[in-house]
């Protein structure tokens, strides 16, 4: 296990995450910690052979857990997408897609495209990995339909982000991903929701239904439908904010109720409290600018409205929330 004073791959991804937005604000000494965080991926965390990042580093540097995980390095992929554009930045998109790669075309792609999560240190899957804690917040057992969600939605920015030299298997991925999650995910137990894991064989294993994988579902769907022009990623996306509305959206006291369990009461086996603000209101943003490198990017580059009073990009395909509408944060 880790320690509080580990240095890891996850907590870095979202600082080049943070930075990168903050370069795209124009905030000051923003380009600096980019810079920075970047150097520190590639100096310690960065696996050139496997073209994926490590997991955590023990204080001072000293010892490498011989943990591997896909969790760090998808959102490795999120932020190194960020930072490609950020600092323009053809080495972070070229690392992104070599995570990719690794992640979704073989792994996911060899295994009836129900990702692995955990690997040892020679990057072999390790399918019993914490059998006996399938509730675990960061590494639970079994595969997670939130992550296909949000490995979709990846694929489609990397397909953007990279244009016309984008590989040709990156978008059909996306679509397996997001086929996969939502057939294992959605409606498996008598009542509406996604849950949070399931078995090798798709079948639910923790039932609970945590906020951050609808949120991501959402997402997917905004993209898939903005990237395939599809009317069945539109529904899915008004299916889910549905259930977001009736569910998950707390108006008495704020933000989204984070766990419900199998009967869609509020509970709190996996997470307690609303600690993450980050999911939430990324499902708010996805169908309001075009599928990029990072929504940062997007919103930076994006005039709004136009003048004449047409709505936003989302919007106008039809798949963003009605503007003005409350979302509880």
């Amino acid at each position: 296990g880790t320690s509080p004073t580990d240095k890891e791959a996850y907590a870095l991804a979202h600082v080049i995450l943070g930075a990168s937005s903050a370069v795209d604000a124009r905030r000051p000494n923003a380009r600096r910690l980019l810079d920075a965080a970047l150097d520190v991926l590639n100096r310690h965390f960065w696996d050139e052979r496997a073209g994926a990042v490590v997991d955590s580093w023990s204080r001072g540097w000293r010892v490498l857990d011989d943990y591997r995980g896909a969790n760090a390095n998808m959102h490795a992929v999120e932020a190194l997408l960020a930072a490609s554009a950020a600092a323009g930045s053809a080495r972070c998109l070229e690392q992104a897609l070599r995570i990719l790669d690794r992640f979704v075309n073989h792994a996911a792609r060899d295994n009836d495209w129900r990702m692995p999560e955990h690997y040892t240190a020679a990057w072999i899957a390790d399918r019993s990995f914490n059998a006996d804690a399938p509730f675990d917040m960061f590494k639970p057992y079994g595969v997670t339909p939130g992550h296909l969600f949000e490995w979709a939605k990846l694929c489609c920015q990397a397909a953007a982000a990279a244009g016309p030299s984008a590989p040709s298997w990156l978008v059909p991925a996306a679509r397996r991903l997001f086929a996969r999650a939502a057939a294992d995910g959605w409606l498996v137990d008598g009542a509406p929701g996604l849950v949070y894991t399931v078995d090798w064989d798709g079948s639910p294993r923790a039932r609970q239904r945590l906020h951050w994988v609808l949120a991501e579902a959402i997402g997917a769907a905004a993209l898939l439908a903005q990237t395939t022009g599809e009317a069945t990623y539109r529904d899915w996306y008004r299916t889910w904010w549905a259930f977001a509305e009736e569910h998950l959206i707390d108006r008495e006291q704020g933000s989204w109720r984070h766990e419900l369990d199998a009967t869609l009461e509020p509970s709190s086996t996996i997470v307690a409290g609303k600690p993450d603000v980050y999911h939430s209101l990324q499902a708010c943003l996805y169908a309001l600018v075009p599928p990029g490198p990072s929504i940062a990017a997007a919103l930076a580059s994006d005039p709004g409205p136009s003048a004449d009073g047409g709505a936003e990009p989302g919007h106008r395909l039809g798949v963003g929330p009605e503007p003005g509408a409350d979302t509880g944060e």
